[in-house]
């Protein structure tokens, strides 16, 4: 059900089953995938999510029967109520039935949430490729690609990658679904043309009246054969949809950099931080580029090519707040502070004296006229300068809540971290915002690798860490003794627990053939790939050691726990359970919750080595 078996059927007729175990892994992130989806869209597209990942897959038609909407799959009829928990469906979770007790579910809010989960790619559709390996899904694509020989290039290197670049262009297909339409929920130019009516015998050329019963026939029928807006995105009660884990972790992923932005600067632009990440994540597919060709980080990565965001779309989508406004302080000392080390502007050339002393002329002559004439204001006048003030005054608030915005980015792009990186307006582009992704990935690890050295050794191995992971390079105990300013006996130490602990590395380089440990020199350096693979390793573990506690705590209070989940015990717990069940089970609910909470920020860094 949660896809925890790969399976593939060669042509021999053979089946194959293979164990999933990033699935396996996957199963302790579903409480935030609800968090994400009712973030994101609504109660109803959480219920969807909880429905489809307790199910693995589901059709759209096994849905709406699922929540009561069956008759309104075509859009045609209007519809009753959810559906109420003493009457549950077979195809529904008995957990989605008593989460949303008495909740009015239509049609109408199901397909919106349902479309807007698709439109985010938090849902697409399933198939075949879904339940094979990646290994399994090379072999299917390398019988559909053109062999090597077809490409057309100048040498047999250049053939080859571009037979790869069309293997991984097919395998992403099978994966995102991007040749389904999925991606393109609610496109312009999607969808069955006007429907073109053959069964009339005549086509008469002259216009007929709109009062003429032919064409009133003709309209019904146009009418009752228009696509449903489920159907324009290629959508029907056979359509199977399945979770996409990878675009949770691009949401999970953005959820933490909000939060290093929080920590970094303030909770005003940190919300506009997110409102940033939010637009962007739609164009976002994986965290890692493609998963069968991943971004080198390593590498110069090209900005241009990342998706953007304009100031004005994010000036449209945030609301105007005094919290936004005042987050920054005062706009002219942010305007003074991010305009310092730019240029004077070249000053204007001075106008002739003539001009002058003609301006100051008309300037004295208007002033008498003003002073002469009596003033007389008409009433249709006044309102006239009453609307024109009132569309003076709300342009010139869109324009300070624009600025606002925009100082909140220039913030962002000049911190340090460089949060976001800033496209300047050209004569055909606008101001234009990105996110350089690896590089706040690389200092979200670089973060990580410090904590967990500070909490397991302390601030003096730290200090140690961060003078390697700084070095980018190797280097002698003396050398780290000057920089350190520590004294080489408990250095040694130090470095020791670091080393057996498979965080930093060290390279033993004999003086002589004796190779003793008093004729070697050791160099020290810090290896970042080595460091997240043990990390992970060692979070695995802890992992599996807090379920299996969970597991033996459990099985301490099994007999209170199953008399309290009991119907006719549930409400009325004084009554039916002695003050030692309550006690035990009080204490067994807060044990669960700090386990299960060890358990949420052991996968945070877990996904920050792995899959971020």
């Amino acid at each position: 059900m949660s896809q925890l078996v790969f399976w593939h059927t060669s042509d021999k007729r053979l089946t194959t089953y293979e164990a999933n175990s990033d699935s396996a892994h996957l199963l302790v992130r579903y409480g935030r995938y609800m968090k994400i989806a009712e973030d994101r869209v609504n109660k109803i597209a959480s219920d969807i999510i909880v429905d489809i990942l307790l199910r693995g897959h589901a059709k759209i038609g096994d849905l709406l029967q699922a929540y009561g909407l069956a008759d309104g799959v075509n859009g045609k009829k209007s519809l009753g109520p959810h559906y109420m928990p003493d009457q549950p469906r077979p195809s529904v979770s008995k957990d989605v039935v008593d989460g949303i007790k008495g909740d009015q579910v239509t049609y109408e809010s199901f397909r919106e949430a349902l479309l807007e989960l698709l439109r985010l790619g938090i849902l697409s559709k399933v198939n075949v490729s879904h339940f094979r390996s990646d290994a399994d899904n090379r072999i299917e694509a390398e019988k559909v690609v053109p062999p090597v020989g077809e490409y057309k290039a100048k040498s047999k290197k250049e053939m080859e990658a571009q037979w790869e670049t069309a293997l991984v262009k097919q395998m992403e297909e099978w994966k995102y679904g991007m040749d389904n339409g999925i991606s393109n929920v609610n496109s312009p130019i999607k969808g069955r043309k006007r429907p073109l009516d053959d069964t009339e015998d005549f086509r008469p050329e002259k216009r007929q009246r709109f009062s003429s019963p032919k064409v009133q026939q003709l309209n019904t029928k146009s009418v009752e054969m228009q696509p449903t807006v489920m159907e324009q995105n290629g959508l029907n009660d056979n359509t199977t949809l399945g979770v996409n884990h990878a675009k949770f972790a691009v949401m999970m992923r953005n959820d933490d950099l909000v939060k290093l932005a929080a920590d970094s600067l303030c909770a005003s632009t940190a919300k506009v931080y997110s409102r940033v990440l939010h637009l962007l994540e739609p164009h976002v597919q994986t965290c890692r580029g493609s998963v069968y060709a991943p971004v080198n980080f390593k590498q110069d990565l090209d900005l241009e090519s990342l998706p953007q965001v304009t100031t004005d779309e994010l000036t449209s989508v945030i609301s105007s707040t005094e919290e936004l406004a005042d987050g920054l302080g005062s706009l002219e000392i942010v305007a003074a502070s991010l305009t310092q080390g730019k240029r004077p502007k070249k000053r204007k050339k001075k106008a002739f004296d003539g001009d002058d002393a003609s301006s100051d002329e008309d300037k004295d002559h208007f002033a008498s006229d003003q002073e002469d004439s009596p003033v007389t204001v008409d009433s249709d006048e006044a309102h006239g300068d009453a609307d024109c003030n009132a569309d003076i005054d709300s342009s010139k608030h869109q324009m300070n809540h624009r600025e606002t915005i925009r100082n909140h980015l220039l913030v962002l792009s000049r911190h340090p971290h460089e949060f976001l990186h800033r496209f300047p307006q050209t004569h055909i582009l606008p101001e234009r915002w990105t996110v350089n992704y690896p590089k706040l990935l690389a200092l979200v690890v670089r973060r990580t690798f410090m904590n967990i050295i500070t909490a397991r050794y302390g601030i003096l191995a730290r200090r140690i860490a961060e003078l390697l992971y700084e070095r980018k390079g190797k280097a002698t105990e003396k050398e780290l003794a000057s920089m350190t300013l520590l004294s080489p006996k408990p250095m040694r130490g130090y470095l020791s627990q670091l080393n057996r602990s498979g965080l930093i590395q060290t390279q033993e380089v004999p003086r002589d053939a004796s190779r003793t440990p008093a004729r070697c020199m050791y160099l020290w350096y810090f290896d970042v790939e080595r460091c997240k693979v043990k990390i992970a390793e060692d979070t695995q573990q802890a992992m599996a050691r807090c379920l299996q506690r969970v597991h033996a705590e459990g099985e301490k209070v099994k007999g209170t726990v199953e008399k309290a989940n009991r119907s006719d015990v549930k409400g009325n717990e004084e009554r039916f359970l002695t003050l030692t069940e309550r006690e035990a089970l009080e204490t067994w609910e807060i044990v669960e919750d700090r386990i299960w909470g060890e358990v949420a920020r052991l996968d945070d860094i877990f996904a920050t080595m792995c899959d971020y």
